[in-house]
């Protein structure tokens, strides 16, 4: 033992609470949402979470388990599910996704539309990831130059369930 204090990793400690939630069962997480936000976010609780159907809970806390560190992180992670999202302009262009304008993520979110034309009902996740997926190399983009500007147009923000 040394005589000074004891030193508290925060980033560590979010680092294996990210963990713990990761390994969590689906069930399980939904429980300890519903709780926390109960307890803590009760008006998201009462005018949100509380007003969607289990499943579409179940989906999104299922979707999340790999991004969460803290359950606090929820809301701010999930709110374009229960509303609107609000496009923000000054996220689509992106150099380091090769979208130099408003016009490249245009031309991203028009193809993006264009292959969605096309789908008829999805029943298999990973299968329509892999057509979608498909259809931007068929084109010859990067995937960063059509998933971009489909992520900030469909959540308005930076970073989003995938």
């Amino acid at each position: 033992m040394n005589r000074s204090g004891p030193i508290l990793d925060m980033v560590k400690l979010e680092w294996m609470n990210a963990q713990y939630i990761s390994k969590m069962e689906t069930s399980d997480l939904v429980v300890c949402m519903t709780e926390y936000l109960k307890k803590y976010q009760s008006d998201f609780y009462t005018h949100t979470f509380s007003k969607a159907s289990i499943e579409f809970n179940t989906k999104i806390i299922h979707e999340l388990k790999t991004r969460l560190k803290k359950l606090s992180e929820y809301i701010e992670l999930t709110s374009f599910l229960y509303g609107t999202a609000e496009l923000r302009s000054d996220l689509l262009v992106n150099p380091k996704m090769k979208i130099e304008s408003i016009d490249d993520a245009r031309t991203g979110l028009e193809f993006a539309r264009e292959i969605l034309s096309f789908v008829g009902e999805i029943s298999d996740l990973e299968s329509f990831k892999t057509m979608f997926l498909g259809k931007i190399a068929e084109r010859e983009y990067k995937n960063g130059f059509v998933l971009w500007p489909l992520r900030v147009a469909l959540s308005g923000a930076e970073f989003s369930p995938g």
